[in-house]
């Protein structure tokens, strides 16, 4: 079994190369890191390209709340970049299909979500199952629920 791991904490950010997602897992379990509740998993690609987005505060927080992994090593069950996501909306009981995409890609007509709006940035780095509680701009409070995510790159 593969062993190698390193850590590198950088601007509130947690960087981390495991050989396997078993590993990572292990990781966060000695670590005590609640994954549900303080981190999202992002690829390291993902989070080079969005950190050049850091003009949308709402990303730059959920960007400050990342795990870095190697792109192979996203869990298949994690919204990412390029994901197809279903998700609920638990308020009231919608359920969309969208494809978490850069802003220059977006199209609502076509279900291709900007990852600078309020649903594509609470979306990113989600586990299926998970729900994340989101301020939209009409300043009403929405618990959305992510139900599958599909990989499409």
């Amino acid at each position: 079994m593969c062993m190698c791991m390193y850590l590198f904490i950088l601007h509130k950010h947690i960087i981390i190369h495991a050989c396997s997602v078993e590993m990572l897992s292990i990781f966060f379990e000695v670590m005590d890191i609640n994954m549900e509740l303080e981190k999202l998993i992002i690829s390291e690609q993902d989070y080079a390209r969005l950190s050049k987005l850091r003009d949308s505060e709402i990303l730059e927080d959920e960007l400050s709340r990342a795990v870095l992994v190697p792109s192979d090593q996203v869990p298949a069950n994690v919204v990412k970049m390029h994901s197809r996501v279903t998700y609920v909306d638990e308020s009231n009981g919608a359920t969309r299909d969208v494809d978490l995409v850069y802003p220059e890609e977006a199209d609502s007509s076509a279900g291709k979500i900007s990852v600078l709006s309020p649903v594509g940035s609470a979306l990113l780095g989600l586990e299926v199952g998970q729900t994340i509680e989101w301020l939209f701009p009409n300043h009403q409070s929405r618990l959305l629920r992510v139900i599958n995510v599909m990989h499409t790159t």
